[in-house]
């Protein structure tokens, strides 16, 4: 058995730029638009999902808000932080974003109503 393999033509690793797996933005939750300023680090990337890590000191329901008006295909989840985890370690008074580009990713959200009704242990 003889096995042949054809080569194609030649790539210079250096120059073939590479999508990250995941996006990520940080800005300070008194930026005047936060999430504004996060879309423009993310860039044109069409992304599957985004998580928010929202201090408290910020406005929460509008970063939300603006979160759904600049990523209206995306799906959202936000949460307040007791403390972010930022480029420079524990932070404070951070909004931490990380994007999930629908290249790698494919999300649903699902809502679970009455979730203080569940039982886990029948």
């Amino acid at each position: 058995m003889t096995l042949s393999v054809e080569a194609g033509p030649r790539v210079n690793a250096t120059t073939v730029a590479k999508a990250p797996i995941v996006l990520t933005s940080q800005v300070p939750w008194s930026d005047t638009s936060p999430m504004n300023q996060i879309k423009q680090d993310f860039g044109s990337e069409p992304l599957s999902f985004i998580a928010l890590f929202v201090s408290p000191r910020a406005d929460f329901e509008e970063v939300v808000a603006e979160a759904h008006r600049l990523f209206p295909d995306t799906d959202v989840a936000a949460c307040t932080t007791a403390g972010e985890i930022s480029k420079l370690g524990y932070d404070e008074g951070k909004i931490i974003a990380v994007g999930f580009p629908t290249a790698g990713f494919a999300t649903t959200s699902l809502l679970i109503e009455d979730i203080h009704d569940l039982n886990p242990c029948p």
